[in-house]
C-alpha cells in the first residue's frame, strides 16, 4: 500500500530530474530550474510550475537572457524517450504571461574561437506558444533600462531543437513568428515617447510589419524648448504602416540588425516646430552620412519606398507672436542604399511632392557614404505656383510678403560640403510685387514700410524674369553654411541664396 502511494511521487521526481538534466546537458548556455511537475496524462501531458530558464553565459550566441513562468504545459511528451533515451520529444509547449528578457548578441572579437559542442542529449519540440509575455529587450546585459517593453502579444516557435551534436548554437528553430503589441519607449532625456501599436516578424516568411509607429513629444510647443534647455526642433511623427517581405527577421531578433532588400512606408505625417525665442546653445549637428554611420545597430536597407507623406515645418521667429510655416504634401519617394556598413554605396533620394499643396516639386539628392568631406549633391525643380504660396513663411521670418506674381519654375542644382555650397538657380516668373511687413505678426504695414515696399518694387525687385531688356534667368549659388543647422536649413538657404540674386538682378 505504501509503495502504491509513493510510486507516483517517485515517478514524478524521476521525470523532473531527467527533464532538467536533459535540457541542461543538451547545451551549455542555459540553466533550467523547475519547481514541480504534474502529469496530465501518462504518455501525453505535463504541467511544470515555477519554471526558470537563465542564460548564464555572457558570451552566448543566443539573445534570450531569461524566462520565468508560473507554469508551462507540455503535450504529447514521449515519456519512453524521456526515461530511457534521456531525450525530450514533445508536440506543443504553451506558456502564459511569462517574464521574458532578451538582449542584443554582441559580435565576437576577432580571433575568438567558437565553443566546441559535445555529444549530449537533445530536445525537440514541434511548437512553442508564448502568450502575452512581459517582454523587455535590452541593448546589452549591463543596461538597467530596456530598449523597449511590451506586455501583450504572441510568440510562436516551430520545430524547436536543442541538439549540440548537430549545431553549436544554444538552440535552433525552423520559424519564429513574433507579434508584440503596445510597445513603448521613453527616450533618455524624457522629451519623447516612441510607441508601436504592433510589431510582427517572421523568420520563415522574412517579413516585417509595424503598425502605428509614433514619436510623441512629452511637452507642448510652448514648453518643449524650455524643458529641453535649448533651442531645438520639436518633432512629431506618425507612420501608420511599415512593411517588408525581404526582412532578415533572424538577424533582427538575434543581433538587432536591420537588413532588408526593400521596405515600404504607406504614409507618414511629420511635424517639426522650432521656437527661436528660446536660448540657443551652439551645437554642430553631424552630417547625414555621419549620423547613419553612427547608428548603434547595423543597418542595410537597399530600397525604401514611401507611397505618401506630409511634412510641416513651423518656425516662431525671435520676438514674433505667430509662427511661419511651410509644408510638403503628398510626398512620394524612393530611397536607395541606407547602410552603415557598406561605405562604397551612395545614398540616393528621389522624391516628388507638392510645396504648400500647390507647386509640384521634383528633387534628387545623392550622399556618397565614402566621402570624407560628407558632401552631397542636390538638384530639383519647383513648378507653377502663385508667389503668395510663400506667404505662410516669408512674412514671419523675413518681414516680406508677396502681394502678387506667378512663379513658372525654380530650378536648382548645387554641390554642398561641410563648409559651403556652390551651384546655380534658374527662375521664370511674372508680375511679382512684394510688401515689407512687421516681422512680429507678419501683417502690419506702417507708413515707413509702405514706402519701403514701393521703393523695393520700383528699384530692387524685378517684377518679371526674363524681361525684354534682361534675358538672364539664372544666378550662381555661393553660400557659406551655418554649421549649427542641418541639411534642410542648409539646402533651403543655398537655394534662397540664388533666388535672391535672380529677383534683385544682382549676382556676386
Amino acid at each position: 500500500m505504501a509503495l502504491f502511494i509513493l510510486l507516483p511521487i517517485i515517478f514524478k521526481s524521476y521525470i523532473k530530474k531527467n527533464l532538467v538534466e536533459i535540457y541542461n546537458r543538451s547545451q551549455s548556455d542555459y540553466v533550467l530550474e523547475v519547481g514541480e511537475i504534474n502529469l496530465t496524462g501518462f504518455n501525453s501531458g505535463m504541467l511544470l510550475t515555477d519554471v526558470k530558464l537563465v542564460n548564464s553565459d555572457t558570451a552566448s550566441d543566443s539573445p534570450l537572457t531569461s524566462l520565468k513562468a508560473e507554469s508551462i504545459s507540455i503535450e504529447d511528451v514521449s515519456v519512453f524517450k524521456l526515461i530511457f533515451k534521456k531525450n525530450l520529444q514533445a508536440g506543443t509547449l504553451e506558456i502564459n504571461s511569462p517574464y521574458l528578457t532578451m538582449n542584443r548578441v554582441q559580435e565576437k572579437k576577432t580571433g575568438e574561437k567558437e565553443k566546441k559542442p559535445e555529444a549530449k542529449n537533445s530536445v525537440n519540440i514541434s511548437e512553442i506558444k508564448i502568450t502575452d509575455p512581459h517582454f523587455a529587450y535590452f541593448t546589452n546585459r549591463t543596461d538597467t533600462l530596456p530598449l523597449f517593453k511590451s506586455d501583450k502579444g504572441l510568440i510562436t516557435i516551430r520545430e524547436f531543437s536543442v541538439d549540440t551534436i548537430k549545431d553549436s548554437k544554444a538552440f535552433s528553430a525552423y520559424d519564429i513568428d513574433a507579434r508584440l503589441q503596445g510597445i513603448k519607449y521613453l527616450t533618455k532625456d524624457s522629451l519623447y515617447t516612441i510607441q508601436v501599436s504592433m510589431l510582427q516578424v517572421s523568420f520563415a516568411k522574412r517579413s516585417l510589419q509595424i503598425d502605428s509607429f509614433q514619436v510623441i513629444p512629452s511637452y507642448s510647443k510652448k514648453e518643449f524648448g524650455h524643458r529641453a534647455g535649448k533651442q531645438t526642433d520639436r518633432l512629431s511623427l506618425i507612420i501608420p504602416l511599415i512593411t517588408s517581405s525581404t526582412f532578415d527577421a533572424k538577424s533582427f531578433v538575434e543581433r538587432q540588425m536591420v537588413i532588408a532588400d526593400s521596405m515600404e512606408i504607406k504614409s507618414f505625417a511629420l511635424n517639426a516646430y522650432r521656437d527661436k525665442n528660446i536660448h540657443e546653445i551652439v551645437e554642430y549637428p553631424l552630417p547625414l552620412q555621419e549620423r547613419i554611420k553612427s547608428i548603434d545597430i547595423p543597418v542595410s536597407v537597399k530600397h525604401l519606398n514611401v507611397l505618401d507623406g506630409d511634412v510641416l515645418y513651423e518656425e516662431l521667429n525671435g520676438g514674433s507672436i505667430t509662427a511661419g510655416y511651410i509644408s510638403f504634401n503628398h510626398i512620394v519617394s524612393q530611397i536607395k542604399n541606407i547602410s552603415n556598413f557598406k561605405p562604397d554605396d551612395t545614398l540616393t533620394v528621389n522624391a516628388k511632392a507638392f510645396f504648400g499643396n500647390k507647386a509640384s516639386l521634383d528633387v534628387k539628392l545623392e550622399f556618397p557614404m565614402e566621402e570624407n568631406d560628407n558632401s552631397f549633391l542636390c538638384n530639383g525643380e519647383l513648378n507653377s505656383f502663385p508667389a503668395s504660396t510663400l506667404n505662410t513663411m516669408l512674412p514671419y521670418v523675413a518681414g516680406v510678403k508677396a502681394d502678387d506674381g506667378y512663379i513658372n519654375y525654380v530650378k536648382f542644382n548645387f554641390h554642398a560640403t561641410k563648409k559651403s555650397s556652390t551651384g546655380t538657380v534658374a527662375m521664370n516668373y511674372k508680375d511679382l510685387k512684394v510688401a515689407v511687413v512687421d516681422i512680429v505678426d507678419g501683417k502690419t504695414q506702417n507708413t515707413g514700410k509702405k514706402i519701403v515696399s514701393l521703393l523695393a518694387n520700383a528699384f530692387i525687385v524685378k517684377s518679371d524674369v526674363p524681361t525684354k531688356k534682361d534675358k538672364r534667368t539664372s544666378a550662381r549659388i555661393s553660400y557659406k553654411r551655418d554649421p549649427e543647422r542641418f541639411i534642410f536649413n542648409y539646402s533651403w538657404k543655398s537655394i534662397f541664396n540664388g533666388v535672391k540674386k535672380v529677383v534683385t538682378g544682382k549676382d556676386d
